[in-house]
């Protein structure tokens, strides 16, 4: 059993115990490790320490469990194993902006606030995405052209507009040529739905004499975080989670704008190349 395998069974403990009393020594007794090795070890494979993913772990089931329940916010803060309320309501809104009463009334959890499980998949692309270094960047203003579809529990839309806006014959006549081709994932700001909007399109000159069945949106100045996803694109949602839920957090940024976007330039070999790369743009600012 290598290190990524001692891991991935501590993380199967720590999900099957998230009600029950679980301490960080707890896991490294039960996996045989001490306590300084196992969290050195945790730490650097997954990119933060156990005890805070054991915490956001928590608070991202019992934030489902206030939005799917009607039970009370008490009772699932005492079932997560916060023996004090008022410590539970901190945590949870340092960790979502809001209280649980809050997100109790709204109904959704804002995606990039939640903490999923790591699996091993997502630890082995850690390897990868941790051996490139983001960079700051400004761009300038984007004008792009396309197809917007709205993206719920499954990507199959993505893939589904992609595919429509290949095979369309009536394209801009102000594209740029050779063709810029962008992802452009938006949220509104009162989000209300699970889920959000990905527009799949091509950079214009001029957003002027738009065929019918598209749209367009105008991307405003900014500076960004530029991440560089190397790989299948099916699985450029690796990468994202890496970001969001481990950079982002441990960064001295903050998210300043309701978007993202990729950009798919000359490194970009096509979807199912190992070696494509696929340019991720995230607004930002510092702290």
């Amino acid at each position: 059993m290598n290190n990524k395998d001692v891991i991935c069974k501590a993380i199967d403990f720590i999900e099957a115990n998230l009600k029950e009393e679980l301490s960080v020594m707890d896991v490294s007794k039960e996996i045989g490790y001490s306590y300084h090795h196992f969290s050195r070890l945790f730490h650097g494979i997954t990119g933060l320490p156990a005890s805070e993913y054991i915490l956001k772990r928590r608070l991202t089931e019992a934030a489902d469990q206030l939005i799917h329940s009607r039970r009370k916010s008490i009772d699932i803060s005492t079932e997560y194993q916060f023996t004090n309320y008022e410590t539970f309501v901190r945590a949870f809104k340092r960790m979502f902006g809001i209280t649980p009463s809050e997100l109790r009334k709204q109904s959704f959890v804002y995606p990039l606030h939640r903490f999923s499980r790591l699996r091993q998949e997502d630890i082995r692309y850690r390897d990868t995405i941790r051996g490139i270094e983001p960079q700051i960047v400004e761009r300038g203003e984007i004008r792009i052209v396309g197809l917007v579809a709205v993206v719920q529990q499954s990507a199959h839309p993505i893939t589904e507009a992609w595919s429509r806006l290949f095979r369309e014959t009536d394209l801009p006549a102000s594209r740029h040529v050779p063709e810029k081709y962008y992802q452009l994932g938006f949220w509104p700001t009162n989000y209300e739905m699970n889920g959000f909007y990905v527009m799949c399109g091509l950079e214009v000159e001029r957003i002027t004499e738009i065929p019918l069945t598209m749209t367009a949106k105008t991307v405003p100045p900014a500076k960004y975080i530029r991440f560089i996803h190397k790989g299948l694109s099916r699985h450029v949602s690796f990468t994202y989670k890496y970001i969001y839920e481990t950079w982002l957090p441990q960064s001295e940024y903050a998210l300043t704008l309701p978007y993202e976007f990729e950009y798919y330039g000359s490194a970009y070999q096509g979807p199912d190349n190992e070696d494509s790369e696929t340019e991720i743009y995230i607004p930002i600012k510092l702290i």
